[in-house]
Parts: structure tokens; C-alpha cells; sequence
């Protein structure tokens, strides 16, 4: 006997290189896991890049069912194509699987969410093209590996690419399983299939399961900027956490160790903190990781990347320069008090965006104004920032915002 079977696949050549990676070529084996011999396949639509492709397979000769007293023979015929003796369970229909997935990455994404990726299940052929496996099938356990059930399916027409850190093709699909408990872990495996069309059912040939991998939902890391106050005081943001109870915030003077909690925030809206009693001169190293109360435990985040900066003095406010009278061109500059400042530098350029040079130093962290003579015609552009010694070295303030003064003859 035989028997014909319909194969849907999604296949691409020039497709998926266009689609994904901008027409960029890619070679079989940057892309394919493993060469099979497929008869050809026929593009009816590069846009969908899904085909249908008719073969015959041979199968055992198999007895028919007889009529079972009491039921109408074509009632039979059809209880028996559903059935666990049908025709098709003949076949061996691991023989015609895609091979088993391989995991690129597993994590958790939020409190209550985990990103799962992997390898697409490429294969070419002789004409250059490329095949996937239909779809797969993402099962999860959520009672320590006893049971799987399946939470979600991709279909092959889901395929990403990107490049990897070598400039190669990486195809691959992703799930992103969501309404899972903070804290609870669950085990994952992925299964792939071809679906086949045989005597009128459906079949789904599918590999063997993935490795199992394992992955906690916590909250999100926090991103964090640190920004100078005063001579005193840094200040910390960072963006909301979803579904995050508050924040925990360690501080070091070194950068990779020391590290002890300075202040725990217990409101998850909160997004800023400004840390106090600092030393004048001194680097400060800051992380932070977010957390979800879950049935009285915290459940926390990783932490962030460590921030660091040096405690400077307070930015002072630069006014705009004026001429003095009008029949001179003496220039008067002024700008604001900067606690702790023992003096200020002023720093001109002949462009707003060109190179500054050290202009003038005025002494005395008092004084809040000086004059001087400015060229008439050319534009000028001046900042200024404070300064006060520590040590042997001096600490300086961030630089003001730049004003600009041009003087000409009326």
C-alpha cells in the first residue's frame, strides 16, 4: 500500500536572509544544523515563506477493519482513522521528526515573566534552500519535573535572526511565558514537529525533548545614575520596577568589594534617593536591586551594573557677560557662590563646541564676579568651575553652562 502525505514547512532562500538580515547571504552551514536529502520544494509565495511539498511513502500491508454488528460501515471506517490502531500508526513517524531543539538562552524578563530562546531547526538542500521545522511546542513544569503540560506553540513563520559577536547568522525562535509566580521555580523543555496530512488526519511527527532547563522569575534588574549634588551629597535614580515592593541600595568606596546597605526603600514607586554626609574628593561606588514581597519573603533582583562618582562641589550658575559702558570694551562676568569653593577657573573658546583654554583664575571662594578686556568682533564663549584643594590635589565642580559675548562698533 501507499500513501501520500502533505508536509508544510516554512522554506526560504533568498527569504529569510531578506526578511531577517537585510539580503545579507548566508552560507548552509552558518545557518543549517543538519543537510538532508528533501525532495524540492516549491516557493508559491516568498512573502509567506511557507510551501507545501507532496511525496509518497510505502507502508506495510495492513488488514482493514471489518464491520463491527450494530454500526454503520462508514462510521467504522472513521472511528478507526482516529484510533490508536489506525493506518498511520504503522509508521514510524519518529523517522520523519525534525532533530532536537537547543537552547541559546533562558531567563527571567519580570516578577511574574521568562524569556525562553532557541535554535531554529534549519536544513538545506541541493538547490540552496533552506527548511524549518512547522512549529514548536514549549511544555512547562511548575512541580519540581513531575509533570509537563504544554503553555504555548510558535509556528516556524516566528523565525528571528541576528548576528552574533563573529558577524554569523544566528537563527532562532522565542517564547515569553507570562503569569508565573515571583519566586517559584519552573522547568522548561521544547519539543519540535513537522505536521503531516495522512488519510485524512493530521500527524505530528515530533523530535525528542530539549534538555530541561530551570529559571526563577524575580523582578528586573534596576538601570542606575548617580549625579553630583554638592560638596556633600550624591544623588541615585533609577526607572520603576514592575511589580517590585521596593529597593535595597549598598554603597562601597571600593569597586568591587565593601559593598554594605545604606538605605531600603520600601515603596517600589520610588525612584531616586540622595545619599548624604560624604567626603569632599572621595569616589563612591553604588548598586542596586529591586525586590517583590511574596508571603511575608523578599524575593530580589540582581543587581545593577555598579555606578561610581567623585564627590565635587556644587556646579555654579554663570550669568551672561555684559559690557561695562559703552565706550569700552571691558567685560563683566559673574556667577553664583559655590559652598566650600576656594576659588574658580574661567575658560574661553572662539567657538561654542571648540576647545577651551584656561582663561583666568579668580582666588577667594567669595567672590562671584570679575572683569576683563574682550577683542571687539570675534564671538567668545566662556564656563566656568569652582575648585577647592583636598589633599594635594585639587577637587573641581562640574563645569557651568557656556555663554557666549560678541562685542563690534555701532
Amino acid at each position: 500500500m501507499w500513501v501520500k502525505k502533505v508536509l508544510k514547512r516554512c522554506v526560504s532562500s533568498l527569504a529569510i536572509a531578506t526578511l531577517l538580515l537585510g539580503s545579507i547571504p548566508v552560507d548552509a552551514a552558518d545557518a543549517a544544523d543538519t543537510t538532508v536529502n528533501e525532495p524540492e520544494a516549491v516557493v508559491e509565495d516568498a512573502g509567506e515563506i511557507v510551501s507545501e511539498e507532496v511525496v509518497e511513502i510505502t507502508v506495510p500491508e495492513v488488514e482493514e477493519e471489518t464491520e463491527t454488528e450494530g454500526a454503520p460501515v462508514d462510521q467504522v471506517e472513521m472511528k478507526t482513522r482516529a484510533s490508536d490502531i489506525s493506518l498511520r500508526d504503522e509508521i514510524d513517524w519518529s523517522d520523519y521528526a525534525p532533530d532536537t531543539p537547543t537552547w541559546l538562552q533562558i531567563k527571567s524578563k519580570s516578577y511574574n515573566s521568562v524569556y525562553l530562546k532557541w535554535n531554529a531547526l534549519l536544513y538545506s538542500d541541493s538547490t540552496g534552500d533552506y527548511y524549518a521545522a512547522d512549529a514548536y511546542i514549549i511544555y512547562r513544569s511548575s512541580d519540581d519535573k513531575k509533570t509537563y503540560e504544554p503553555v504555548g506553540e510558535v509556528s516556524c513563520t516566528k523565525i528571528k535572526g541576528e548576528y552574533d559577536s563573529n558577524n554569523k547568522a544566528v537563527y532562532y525562535y522565542d517564547y515569553t511565558d507570562k503569569k508565573l509566580t515571583t519566586g517559584k521555580k519552573y522547568y522548561y523543555k521544547i519539543v519540535a514537529y513537522y505536521e503531516y496530512s495522512y488519510d485524512g488526519d493530521l500527524v505530528k511527527a515530533e523530535s525528542k525533548d530539549s534538555a530541561v532547563k530551570g529559571v526563577t522569575p524575580v523582578p528586573s534588574k534596576p538601570a542606575l545614575k548617580v549625579a553630583n549634588v554638592n560638596e556633600t551629597k550624591l544623588k541615585l535614580t533609577w526607572g520603576e520596577i514592575s511589580g517590585a515592593s521596593g529597593y535595597v541600595i549598598q554603597r562601597s568606596t571600593k569597586k568591587t568589594s565593601g559593598f554594605k546597605t545604606v538605605k531600603t526603600i520600601t515603596k517600589g514607586v520610588t525612584v531616586s534617593y540622595t545619599d548624604t554626609k560624604l567626603t569632599l574628593g572621595k569616589t563612591y561606588y553604588y548598586r542596586i536591586r529591586a525586590y517583590r514581597t511574596v508571603s511575608g519573603k523578599r524575593v530580589y533582583s540582581s543587581y545593577s551594573s555598579t555606578k561610581s562618582l567623585q564627590v565635587k562641589l556644587k556646579k555654579p550658575t554663570l550669568n551672561q557677560p555684559k559690557l561695562v559702558s559703552s565706550n569700552s570694551n571691558k567685560v563683566k562676568m559673574s556667577w553664583s557662590k559655590v559652598n566650600k569653593a576656594q576659588g574658580y577657573i574661567i575658560y574661553r573658546a572662539t567657538s561654542q563646541n571648540g576647545k577651551y583654554s584656561k582663561y583666568k583664575t579668580v582666588k577667594g571662594g567669595s567672590k562671584t564676579s570679575t572683569t576683563f578686556n574682550q577683542t571687539v568682533g570675534p564671538s567668545y564663549y566662556y564656563k566656568i568651575r569652582a575648585y577647592r584643594k583636598v589633599g594635594s590635589k585639587n577637587v573641581y565642580s562640574p563645569y557651568s553652562v557656556i555663554k557666549g559675548l560678541q562685542l563690534y562698533y555701532w
